[in-house]
């Protein structure tokens, strides 16, 4: 096979496609994020920033909640998929899709203690002109988490059926629409409620678009039924990834709070723009290769060997990881 065969190869392949939509999905919109934040700073102010940042970190430690339904529907759809067996396809992603509006509930529940402990006691150093507005906003903010855990439960049926560039493209648009309309919404004026509640109807629609894709090119369908054949998958190999997911959520976000707690919400805004760079930097490299997942799942559903596959793509790790290292060497005096 001649290079330029082996490379239309290379590009043609699902492995590829895979990873450069979750590259593109990890760059593009953290890199939007990056360069608006000057301009939400300045607009919105820096105790106001300050404010949403404490907000999304609440947001973020609510990950906890997840119990690995993701994984769980990466894991088992693309199991399910090497034999062909839809039935139990569409009965993992119906009980992932109930459960998570279990998730959504509890959401609000903790998001209301929250507001009413930030609102009444103060649990937080808030100046008192943005105290009731960040009450409303973090049970807002704690809703529209809801809505991306039922996102990321329908994308990762996606990711199941192994087109995460899919799951990655449909991720990206729908968050960068999101980045757009906060940009017009805070030039004419908006506060963090016209923010996340905008959000809330963005995120909203693009979940319909999500199920009907799925449900039109790959007959999934999402019925509000818990199927108990499919409730031990959750708790045996989603409760070990949620574990372990639920420990790092923890220690990346516990250092906010005490900064919030301890400094306040001023010191917060920028204490969370380093934070905010290293973690997409880890981010990015997670996203890149996670489609390697339900690929390893499916070879040794067909009992294939995965040594080579493994090689492979260490080396690649391997290569990036020094490399991304070099180049900040070289940036550190800019940054």
């Amino acid at each position: 096979m001649s290079l330029k065969n082996k490379i239309y190869a290379i590009r043609s392949s699902q492995n590829f496609k895979n990873t450069l939509w979750n590259f593109l999905g990890a760059v593009i919109y953290p890199a939007g994020v990056l360069i608006s934040t000057p301009y939400f700073i300045r607009e919105l102010g820096v105790k106001q920033y300050g404010v949403w940042m404490l907000i999304n970190t609440i947001t973020q430690v609510m990950s906890v909640l997840n119990f690995g339904l993701g994984d769980v529907n990466v894991k088992y759809i693309a199991q399910y998929r090497a034999t062909n067996d839809v039935q139990r396809i569409n009965a993992t992603a119906s009980t992932t899709f109930t459960l998570s509006l279990f998730v959504l509930a509890t959401a609000l529940l903790i998001g209301l203690l929250l507001g009413y402990l930030i609102q009444y006691h103060h649990v937080f150093d808030i100046p008192d002109t943005l105290r009731s507005m960040a009450f409303i906003s973090t049970i807002i903010a704690v809703f529209l988490f809801g809505l991306k855990f039922i996102e990321i439960i329908v994308l990762s049926v996606f990711q199941g059926f192994e087109r995460y560039d899919h799951a990655a493209f449909l991720s990206l648009i729908s968050r960068l629409t999101i980045l757009l309309v906060n940009i017009a919404l805070v030039f004419w004026g908006g506060t963090l409620v016209h923010l996340f509640s905008s959000a809330c109807v963005i995120l909203f629609i693009f979940i319909v678009i999500d199920v009907i894709i799925l449900r039109k090119t790959y007959r999934v369908s999402f019925s509000l039924f818990i199927h108990k054949g499919q409730l031990k998958n959750v708790f045996s190999f989603g409760l070990w990834t949620w574990l372990q997911s639920a420990f790092a959520i923890i220690a990346t976000q516990t250092d906010k709070f005490i900064v919030a707690y301890f400094a306040g919400v001023e010191r917060l805004t920028y204490y969370s723009l380093g934070s905010m760079l290293t973690t997409q930097i880890h981010s990015t490299f997670s996203s890149v290769i996670s489609w390697s997942f339900p690929a390893v799942s499916n070879k040794i559903a067909n009992n294939e060997s995965i040594i080579t596959f493994y090689n492979k793509l260490n080396f690649f790790l391997l290569g990036a990881g020094f490399s991304c290292i070099i180049i900040f060497l070289f940036l550190r005096d800019y940054l």
